[in-house]
């Protein structure tokens, strides 16, 4: 089935970790009431930002897996499994529901994958995000299908994530209540 002309990008993020920058800069986020794993705040002149991570938006896969049934410890698993670098295919909250809309599948394969990569090495502060030219260049690294395990290929069951919920209610303005949180 070819992908409709208007369909809305995805962002494959190629984070690299730099020697003087503590993690990736970015936090990762489960949320009541709403399935999936999210970006929440992503630092300034981050690796993260660099690589094109922007606040809210929905994690596909984690290093070429898709993580749709994966909870919140698995996924943080996942970026860490590989030293110093992970991969995060991305929609912002426009793309996730235009897909949802239409039951489809996001893949880091599709046509329309934006690529972005942390800059090695860490370029002057104020520096912007730059899609790179191709987002061929993100599958040449790709793991063929024989390096990845049968673990990965399969789904793993969900399991509900009962860290550190919140119950208090008040009468401000909705706002998001994480389960999980944890800073990459």
């Amino acid at each position: 089935m070819a992908l409709p002309e208007d369909a809305p990008c995805p962002r494959l993020c190629h984070l690299i970790k730099w020697p003087d920058f503590d993690g990736y800069g970015f936090n990762l986020h489960a949320e009541k009431n709403k399935s999936g794993q999210f970006i929440g705040k992503v630092d300034d002149d981050s690796p993260a930002v660099l690589a094109g991570l922007r606040e809210g938006d929905k994690i596909i896969e984690v290093n070429f897996v898709n993580i749709s049934n994966e909870n919140h410890r698995q996924v943080v698993e996942r970026i860490k499994s590989i030293p110093n670098e992970t991969r995060l295919l991305v929609l912002d909250e426009h793309a996730d529901k235009w897909y949802r809309e239409r039951k489809m599948v996001v893949k880091s394969s599709q046509s329309n994958v934006t690529f972005f990569r942390t800059p090695v090495p860490r370029p002057p502060m104020g520096t912007l995000p730059v899609a790179e030219s191709s987002p061929d260049l993100a599958l040449r690294n790709r793991p063929s299908s024989s390096s990845i395990s049968k673990s990965e290929e399969q789904s793993v069951p969900s399991s509900s994530s009962s860290s550190s919920a919140s119950s208090s209610h008040t009468t401000m303005p909705p706002q998001i209540i994480h389960f999980a949180s944890d800073d990459i």
